[in-house]
């Protein structure tokens, strides 16, 4: 806690000034405090650098809270009455950071910030979080402003890449006073007149006696008032190109391994790269591959509203694409080449700790599309059962004329997004992907609809049952394999993901094989199960009595067996 010294001579304000506020992360454009020991403000503008150090030759403050609005002045010139409009009403050369709006009680004030400094960031606004976001090249997002109760914080590098653009500078405004119940004649006179000024800032602390006051609290105040001028970022940091261009780093990767056994590497950058223009003869080739553990997606399947995984590609956002082959059984692959023009340059940091020996070729979809040019459905059981979802609601939908299988809502969209085959055999990865699969299967069906197409609905019915009693009357032939499969699927979420593990989910353990099989496997053939559940439930027949004769001809084209 403060001592009532530093609290009387505003120690911390001094300390504030005499720091270098341009190597601070954050700056504090706007601040309004009161209290029974204190009120006061911090504010901010933009002054062109002609003015910096105009501005510092006295106290005042040069744009108040609340103003830099737009207005408009009359004037006469040579009997002629002058209208004209002004940007910024108090002074066009400075130019507010944070608009404080205010609506005379009528209705609550609130803060804005500077439109043509968001938008020369191009910031977006999370207004739940109070937060200004800046999305770089990358996809990465940084925090640039911070809105809270009256006080609005804002990166200082942003601040000063914005000034240089725009050849000015920032200022910073304070007036802060503050009561003591220490006596006036307790205090040196040398203490009661303080002064300081260069050419940053300029700033007077002055303490007078209080006495009118009856609270004991606030026998003296102190005020201090001052400014200071952050400068600009030279114009070649300002953080738009062509000003941002900075040389590219390029990583190197395992591309093979000597005789000794140990890795061969080689850099990314593909005008290093045979096969490409400029290319070195004899380098490698661009399409050299490139293995990785499976587990560097699990950043990309963590964050689907940021990245796509998608059948042979990476996406994030509009930004940037990586081909891929990952429908590869044990690991991601990608052309060198591609990782080098392809993926930013702190995604290559990324990828490299996942590194590993070169083991075998691509995929036999990745070959056949790549190199053959022919096209070529998925392997990979998770791929399949997306594919095979899409194509399945389609049909369905075309069929019926209704959704067999509701859309995901807003918050559960993810789930479909990064649902994946686990890269590890952990268990929270494996509850994870149980639960995205049984809402999308399970807790997506159309109950409504099927109702409707029920002749008589048991009370308590839920999803399934009411599936169980449609399929019979459709004639489905492998209704009872359907029913299982999601019954057992909905027991191991309930068992196991819902609720604590016990005995009933040892009983659905053993269904599934999870005692003598490692979790990637067993979801492995989950999904497999789930795709031939989707493809069962359009096997719909005309003829019941031909149901038998139609699901045998199905198992011998299906892998479900």
């Amino acid at each position: 806690m403060e001592s009532e010294e530093d609290f009387l001579f505003q120690n911390d304000l001094q300390q504030l000034f005499s720091s270098n506020l341009e190597s601070e992360n954050w700056t504090i454009a706007y601040h309004s405090f009161k209290d029974s020991r204190q009120n006061g403000a911090f504010f901010s503008a933009f002054i062109p650098n002609k003015k910096a150090l105009s501005v510092l030759q006295h106290y005042s403050w040069d744009l108040k809270i609340g103003g830099g609005c737009p207005g408009i002045s009359v004037a006469e010139r040579n009997g002629k009455e002058i209208i004209k409009y002004h940007h910024y009403t108090e002074n066009d050369n400075v130019q507010p950071i944070v608009l404080v709006r205010n609506f005379h009680n009528i209705r609550p004030q609130y803060t804005e910030i500077q439109e043509e400094f968001r938008l020369y960031h191009n910031l977006y606004q999370d207004a739940t979080k109070g937060k200004y976001i800046k999305i770089h090249d990358d996809g990465n997002e940084e925090d640039i402003i911070l809105v809270e109760d009256k006080i609005v914080q804002i990166r200082t590098k942003a601040l000063r890449q914005y000034a240089a653009i725009k050849d000015m500078s920032i200022a910073l405004f304070v007036d802060s006073v503050r009561y003591s119940p220490i006596a006036l004649e307790q205090i040196e006179g040398s203490q009661r007149h303080l002064e300081n000024h260069n050419d940053r800032m300029t700033y007077f602390v002055e303490i007078k006696d209080c006495t009118m006051s009856r609270s004991q609290e606030r026998r003296t105040l102190s005020r201090f008032l001052g400014k200071w001028v952050i400068k600009a970022l030279p114009k070649e940091k300002c953080g738009i190109w062509p000003s941002d261009q900075e040389e590219e780093k390029y990583e190197s990767f395992i591309i093979g391994s000597d005789e000794d056994g140990d890795p061969i590497t080689y850099s990314c950058d593909p005008d290093k790269l045979e096969g490409h223009f400029g290319a070195k003869p004899g380098a490698p080739h661009y399409l050299t591959l490139v293995y990785f553990r499976k587990e560097v997606l699990n950043k990309y399947y963590a964050q689907p509203q940021k990245y796509e995984v998608r059948d042979g590609q990476l996406y994030c956002g509009g930004l940037w694409c990586l081909r891929m082959d990952n429908d590869h059984s044990d690991y991601v692959v990608v052309y060198l080449g591609d990782l080098g023009g392809d993926l930013p340059e702190s995604e290559r940091t990324y990828w490299k700790a996942f590194n590993t020996h070169p083991l075998g070729g691509m995929s036999k979809t990745c070959y056949s599309r790549g190199i053959l040019g022919q096209f070529a459905e998925p392997e990979s059981p998770d791929l399949r059962f997306k594919q095979q979802l899409s194509q399945f609601k389609e049909v369905w939908e075309k069929k019926h004329k209704w959704p067999l299988l509701l859309e995901l809502d807003k918050g559960d969209q993810h789930l479909l997004t990064a649902l994946h085959l686990p890269t590890t055999d952990d268990q929270a990865e494996f509850d994870n992907q149980v639960l995205a699969l049984t809402k999308i299967l399970v807790d997506s069906l159309n109950e409504t609809e099927l109702a409707k197409r029920i002749s008589r609905c048991p009370d308590g019915a839920k999803g399934i049952d009411k599936l169980e009693l449609f399929l019979r009357g459709s004639g489905n032939p492998s209704r009872q394999k359907v029913i299982s499969f999601l019954r057992d699927l909905q027991a191991l979420r309930s068992t196991g993901v819902g609720h604590r593990k016990g005995k009933k989910y040892e009983k659905i353990a053993q269904r599934f094989s999870i005692e003598s099989k490692n979790l990637k496997k067993v979801f492995y053939e989950i999904l497999i199960d789930a795709t031939a559940v989707l493809s069962s439930l359009n096997d719909e027949v005309e003829n019941p009595d031909n149901s038998e004769r139609d699901f045998a001809l199905r198992l011998t084209t299906s892998k479900w067996q």
